[in-house]
């Protein structure tokens, strides 16, 4: 009987993802049911799912792991955005497509886990189709490297780092928190500035001497 409302469902709505709504309660609860006994069944525990179930329900395209379905298509539109836009970087206020900028933000979220090694979602396997496709784990400091690019570009041309305002603001704003930062640093104040950054700046030609910040 079920199979054959899930047959029904499938030839209105192109799948067989039922949705958790009151109209379609008793047969998502069987389709859950079926998902778990499966699941059991891979795991080599005891399970009522036969090879006869399983062919039937495959038949149908059925999909065993829903998260896995779902995060793939995630992915899809991850890549259809890269398409259109060029980059990976979903803004949080992605009004567009509100689900995608938040799973954007889950995979970072999970990708911090894995590598402090708490329990993460994020597989090695998945971590390798991100970064296929160019995905940004850290954008903050993707972002502080553009800019001491900006800054070794104008050096490079100029041949010092004193930005005019009317040459680039957002450079010389930029510049001006980095001083600050590493002026915080060297009075013992917390800082995010580190002894890389600090590093890449000189590289960049921008005078941090200790002794002009004490």
């Amino acid at each position: 009987k079920r199979l054959q409302e899930l047959v029904q469902y499938k030839q209105q709505h192109g799948d067989t993802n039922v949705p958790q709504t009151p109209e379609y309660h008793d047969l998502w609860s069987w389709v859950f049911v079926q998902r778990r006994m499966y699941s059991l069944r891979m795991a080599g525990n005891a399970s009522s799912m036969t090879d006869r179930r399983i062919g039937a329900l495959e038949k149908l395209d059925f999909v065993w792991n829903m998260h896995e379905e779902t995060w793939n298509q995630r992915f899809e539109e991850l890549r259809e955005y890269k398409s259109y836009h060029g980059d990976c970087l979903v803004p949080k206020n992605f009004t567009s497509n509100r689900i995608l900028s938040k799973w954007v933000e889950m995979q970072r979220s999970q990708y911090k886990y894995l590598h402090s090694g708490q329990k993460s979602h994020l597989t090695p396997e998945r971590v390798k189709m991100l970064e296929e496709v160019g995905f940004v784990w850290n954008v903050h400091e993707m972002k502080w490297k553009q800019r001491v690019e900006e800054l070794n570009d104008f050096h490079e041309i100029n041949g010092h780092t004193r930005i005019p305002a009317k040459a680039n603001k957002t450079l010389l704003n930029w510049v001006r928190r980095q001083k600050s930062e590493y002026r915080k640093l060297v009075e013992g104040e917390k800082s995010h500035i580190t002894e890389k950054r600090i590093e890449l700046l000189r590289s960049a030609g921008l005078e941090l001497l200790r002794e002009d910040f004490q």
